[in-house]
């Protein structure tokens, strides 16, 4: 009897695992993925370091949608399909997971004020208000779960979730390693005008890349890796030779910059067999210069105003202070004379000069 009663527990035990489990609650044709670790994240070197020295952030936070909600969340996953035609405005499908431990009544009245309420699966789904031409909504899945996306991404993983059978998708193996060792991280098996379109730059180098791996950690100073794929280990080669002079003209454009050529310096770049390597690391010590050196250019630029005075004023910041100043109008050229041709006389054709109009 007591061996059957560990059984039962070891098996509720793995099921209510396998729940909180965030990789299932992924797009079930997932081609991208990102990754936010938050709460790691926010205890981080580099997040203390904004705290002490950022004032303002606390005003600036209370002014973004759902900030008061932060201090709840745990981990963010974001997947979706991509674009099933790049050159499409929609938006593409996506479903962002939420861990962490939640208020229901909160994320009512911070996320879904106004929304209408309904059930999926024994789910309570909130539905945005119709003619806000969107067709996202937010599912209170569990207290350390919420789940928000399209109406069809949505249902259909929610659907999944049911099944123990299904299969995840293959991105997410991929995605699992990439996140161990980052607090920001992405995967995409697609190019990336696939989530955005024709927005990113044409250039010819950026035609080329079929994915990429991207991770950032935050533990100990910034740790910054990138990967491109690329459709051969030719092209990553040539990709990264094309980089690779960029950087030397930035060089040679900023000799005295200290900041710029430290950069430089740091910044690796190596070909590795079909994907091209981007890396550079910052220690604590880098990372506290650097910025503190941020802050003074952002207070010379902007002429010290506050951010929190500025979102208390609800007025917005003034984004010409850091434009450079209009270069004056060029002159107006002077008007041509006008001119009169007179042909077929007996000496030959005459022109007259007409006197100026002032």
């Amino acid at each position: 009897m007591r061996l059957a009663v560990v059984c039962l527990l070891l098996v509720i035990g793995s099921q209510l695992q396998a729940q909180n489990d965030l990789w299932q609650y992924t797009h079930p044709r997932a081609q991208a993925m990102v990754g936010i670790e938050w709460r790691r994240a926010s205890n981080s070197f580099l997040a203390g370091l904004i705290r002490q020295n950022v004032a303002e952030l606390a005003g600036f936070q209370k002014a973004m949608p759902g900030a008061e909600l932060l201090d709840q969340v745990d981990r963010v996953l974001i997947s979706s399909p991509g674009k099933r035609n790049p050159k499409s405005k929609e938006e593409p499908p996506v479903v962002v997971a939420v861990q962490g431990r939640f208020d229901a009544a909160r994320v009512k009245q911070s996320l879904a004020k106004g929304f209408g309420a309904g059930q999926y699966q024994g789910v309570e789904i909130l539905t945005a208000p119709r003619g806000r031409g969107s067709d996202m909504e937010l599912a209170l899945m569990s207290p350390e779960l919420i789940l928000v996306g399209d109406r069809a991404s949505l249902r259909s993983v929610i659907d999944r979730s049911r099944s123990l059978a299904s299969p995840q998708p293959p991105l997410v193996q991929r995605a699992k390693s990439v996140a161990a060792a980052n607090d920001i991280w992405a995967v995409l098996a697609l190019p990336p005008e696939a989530f955005a379109g024709e927005t990113i730059p044409q250039a010819a180098m950026f035609k080329d890349i079929r994915g990429l791996d991207f991770g950032v950690s935050l533990q100990d100073g910034m740790d910054f890796q990138l990967y491109l794929a690329t459709s051969s280990a030719q092209n990553a080669q040539a990709m990264g030779a094309m980089l690779n002079s960029f950087l030397q003209m930035a060089a040679l454009q900023n000799p005295k910059d200290a900041d710029t050529q430290r950069f430089l310096q740091k910044l690796r770049l190596a070909a590795e067999g079909e994907s091209l390597h981007i890396a550079f690391a910052l220690d604590r010590k880098e990372v506290e210069d650097g910025f503190r050196q941020l802050r003074a250019g952002m207070k010379q630029r902007t002429g010290n105003v506050s951010l929190q005075a500025a979102v208390k004023s609800n007025a917005p910041m003034r984004i010409e202070q850091l434009a450079a100043p209009a270069a004056p109008p060029a002159p107006a050229a002077p008007p041509k004379p006008l001119v009169i041709r007179i042909s077929g006389m007996e000496d030959g054709p005459k022109e007259i000069t007409l006197p100026e109009q002032r």
